[in-house]
């Protein structure tokens, strides 16, 4: 009887994400895929239609990076031990979320975007953290940093 050969397996990366690279990539992730829609919506959609959507994406990009930014803000002066201005942060996030919603509410007051233009601009975020949450879950030996 013959000896079975073994095939050494090769050694997989280990892939590495840390809670900021990962928060960052979750606003930053959907640029994109709002260029492909305003795209799509140029070809095959109306003006309104086309205004909705990126004043939608738009808006929720900016609002997304401003609860990253004000949370990062907060949180590293709570790491650091020193007391940061949670009153300012909190109330700039609530200034840029006003300022936003007043742009959306004037768009679709005046009929200038089409509501479920808006409605699937603003999905980007949630898209690309869908996409980001099946490439990490299909990955082999992934780790994440700072989740411990």
């Amino acid at each position: 009887m013959s000896e079975t050969i073994q095939t050494p397996v090769p050694e997989r990366k280990e892939y590495t994400v840390s809670d900021e690279a990962l928060a960052r990539l979750s606003w930053v992730g959907g640029i994109p895929l709002l260029i492909v829609m305003i795209i799509l919506t140029a070809i095959f959609g109306g003006r309104e239609f086309l205004v909705g959507v990126c004043a939608g994406g738009f808006a929720i990009i900016l609002i997304h990076a401003g609860v990253y930014r004000s949370l990062k803000n907060i949180l590293s002066g709570a790491a650091d031990g020193q007391q940061k201005d949670a009153f300012a942060v909190v109330l700039g996030f609530l200034l840029r979320l006003l300022v936003s919603g007043a742009i959306l509410a004037g768009l679709l007051l005046y009929g200038w975007a089409h509501p479920f233009g808006i409605a699937l601009g603003a999905s980007v975020v949630l898209i690309n953290n869908l996409f980001l949450a099946a490439i990490l879950a299909t990955r082999k030996k992934h780790t994440e940093l700072g989740s411990s």
